[in-house]
C-alpha cells in the first residue's frame, strides 16, 4: 500500500449552479472522485482555485464523494440530519465566502 497527498479541484463548472443562490432549489452538491477511505486535510485556494488535499491510498479504488458548498449566513439543511457533517474548509468567489461540508 501507497501513501501520498492529492489535491481535487473544485471546478468553476463545479460552482456555477451554486454561484447564482437567487434560486429558490438549486443544488448545492458537487462530487468529486476519490478514494472512499482518503483522509481530508485541508482546503486551500490554489492558483485562484478552490482545491482539497486528501491523503489517500494509491490503490485505493475511487469512488464518487458528494460535498455540500453553501455561502456564508445561508441555511445548510445538512447541518439538521441526524449524522451531520465534516467542515472541509472555505474559500472565497465573487467577493462571497463559500463553505464546504462532507456529509457522514
Amino acid at each position: 500500500m501507497s501513501k501520498r497527498i492529492y489535491k481535487y479541484t473544485i471546478t468553476d463548472e463545479m460552482l456555477t449552479k451554486i454561484l447564482d443562490t437567487e434560486e429558490a432549489d438549486h443544488d448545492n452538491t458537487i462530487t468529486l472522485n476519490m478514494p472512499a477511505d482518503a483522509q481530508i486535510l485541508e482546503l486551500r485556494t490554489v492558483g485562484m482555485k478552490p482545491r482539497i488535499f486528501a491523503l489517500i491510498d494509491t490503490e485505493a479504488k475511487e469512488v464518487a464523494r458528494p460535498f455540500e458548498v453553501y455561502p456564508t449566513g445561508v441555511d445548510i439543511p445538512v447541518a439538521d440530519e441526524e449524522d451531520g457533517f465534516t467542515y472541509v474548509g472555505a474559500f472565497t468567489k465573487n467577493g462571497k465566502t463559500f463553505n464546504v461540508l462532507e456529509s457522514k
